[in-house]
């Protein structure tokens, strides 16, 4: 399944911190839903959905729907 996400605002400049802090709560507390990701994060919620959109490109997050939620784990591959 391919997210269609039409956003006038997009990424100018990639913070590498909040990337970081994404992966990271992705990695430490597994699969999130947007909103809790957003807070965890200490992103607002339009901004952390920019991220993911990018992080989804790069293959770095995926997201699966569970009924009418769309959940976001880490796809890191080590090795």
């Amino acid at each position: 399944m391919e997210m269609k996400v039409e956003r006038k605002k997009k990424l100018k400049r990639i913070d590498w911190d909040i990337a970081e802090r994404i992966i990271l709560v992705l990695y430490d507390k597994g699969e999130q839903r947007r909103t809790p990701l957003a807070t965890k994060c200490n992103l607002n919620y339009a901004n952390c959905l920019l991220y993911i959109q990018w992080m989804m490109y790069l293959d770095l997050v995926r997201w699966k729907t569970v009924g009418m939620m769309r959940i976001w784990s880490a796809s890191l591959r080590m090795g």
